[in-house]
């Protein structure tokens, strides 16, 4: 034996080192694999939301924010789940590089394969209406999270015509309507136009366009149901819509 092979030898048996038990290599080799198949399944439901978000925005809306659709478009974009679906690719490729097979496919031909997988996937899930139900549920379980959705910003430019809210209870000339950040407005609705089957009644969520007339004041000229939408509570008005 080389001077090589002896110390080897040597301290194999000092520290009783001992070969790893095969299903140890087959435990590693599954829990990766499942790492990344969890990588698809949430890249996928994130592209499902995202589409549900952008496929449901009220685009004609641009004019009242920016002017522009391609500035308006840069607004709206769901930029909570654009991180998520990159951070889940990267988890992904991290995960099937370590597989036993990982050095089998280049780098860019894995990711055209993931990424057409997850978008595949994300048109399912958006189809079936999983994009719409994730989102509810983020809406209504995590605190913070409808933040992240400019929808929430964008109904509340009351100077530039934009309000929502609930309707807290009709008048004679309209209703008085609590905004997304609790401020009550009287609103003049006489003139109003109800679209997408918008209907006024005390715990509606709505959307209004129109314009401000003075203080916590706002006259409507449009009002829209609180669907269309990047967080459509009230599910049983959108029958046909939000990707259900």
């Amino acid at each position: 034996m080389t001077e090589l092979s002896d110390k080897i030898l040597t301290t194999i048996q000092e520290q009783g080192l001992k070969p790893a038990p095969k299903a140890s290599f087959r435990l590693k080799n599954f829990l990766l694999w499942a790492l990344f198949g969890l990588s698809i399944l949430v890249g996928a439901l994130s592209v499902g939301v995202s589409i549900f978000l952008l496929a449901n925005q009220e685009w004609d809306l641009y004019q009242y924010v920016t002017g522009n659709p391609l500035a308006f478009l840069l607004l709206v974009l769901p930029y909570f789940w654009l991180v998520v679906i990159i951070i889940f690719i990267a988890f992904g490729f991290y995960n099937y590089q370590h597989t036993k097979f990982g050095y089998r496919l280049p780098l860019l031909r894995l990711a055209i394969i993931y990424l057409l997988a997850t978008l595949i996937l994300g048109l399912g899930a958006y189809r079936f209406g999983l994009g719409h139900r994730l989102n509810n549920f983020f809406n209504e379980q995590l605190p913070g999270y409808q933040h992240l959705n400019y929808e929430h910003y964008l109904w509340q430019k009351a100077d530039q015509g934009l309000l929502a809210g609930e309707i807290i209870s009709l008048t004679p000339t309209g209703f008085i309507l609590e905004d997304l950040k609790g401020d009550h407005w009287q609103v003049n609705a006489l003139t109003a136009i109800l679209v997408n089957g918008a209907t006024l009644a005390p715990q509606e969520q709505i959307k209004i366009i129109g314009e401000r007339s003075d203080v916590n004041k706002f006259l409507a000229r449009e009002i829209r149901p609180w669907c269309g939408c990047g967080g459509c509570l009230k599910t049983e008005h959108c029958v046909g819509k939000c990707g259900r």
